[in-house]
């Protein structure tokens, strides 16, 4: 291991308990306000665990970091039944999709929303202040900014058409990675490119 890294155990670990301890006070959007958290916890769990495998070289695939993940925690399927197996695999697949897993399951919310709260802080203020002082003493962030922003360049370069029309598009770009010899189109580029005179 390269001396400043830290493992990815102790990243996930990390991640997962400000994630969990997260949920206790986190309210998820409804219809009439908002409701606290009622899923199984066996499921939150797992999915925020588990919710940046993806970017593992082990598990990287052909896909976005998010379904790469979930196809490899997918494993719980024969531990569990298909129904709760499905669950994890939606909250890790959707974890960065604003919009979506609030309006799903509970468990899928919870992974969504304390994904960003660690990654962008989204629904700190939410959170008690010594609920937060006390995860981060006892597992401190080392680093997760640069860290993270490591693993988000380590794949667009191994995977970069899995950037296109995806919110890791500015990494790879910013990071000078490129397809096929050309940096990575942005979104305006690809429907001017769209084969249709008008």
């Amino acid at each position: 291991m390269q001396r400043g890294r830290r493992p990815l155990g102790v990243m996930l670990t990390r991640i997962s308990l400000l994630a969990l301890s997260a949920h206790v006070h986190f309210r998820k959007p409804g219809r009439q306000g908002y409701r606290t958290f009622s899923g199984r916890r066996g499921e939150a769990f797992c999915g925020a665990v588990l919710h940046d495998l993806g970017l593992v070289p082990p598990y990287r695939g052909d896909n976005r970091f998010e379904v790469d993940g979930a196809e490899a925690a997918f494993y719980i399927k024969h531990q569990v039944s298909p129904e709760r197996a499905d669950v994890v695999w939606q909250a890790i697949a959707l974890h960065t999709s604003p919009g979506i897993p609030t309006r799903l399951a509970d468990e899928i919310a919870m992974v969504h929303l304390g994904a960003g709260l660690d990654f962008l802080g989204l629904g700190l203020d939410q959170v008690p202040p010594q609920m937060v002082e006390e995860i981060l003493e006892k597992y401190p962030r080392m680093s997760f900014k640069e860290e993270f922003k490591n693993l988000l360049v380590e794949h667009c370069r191994h995977n970069p058409a899995a950037q296109i029309l995806n919110w890791t598009d500015d990494v790879a770009r910013t990071a000078g990675c490129t397809l096929h010899g050309q940096p990575i189109p942005t979104v305006t580029q690809i429907m001017s490119a769209a084969p249709f005179d008008e």
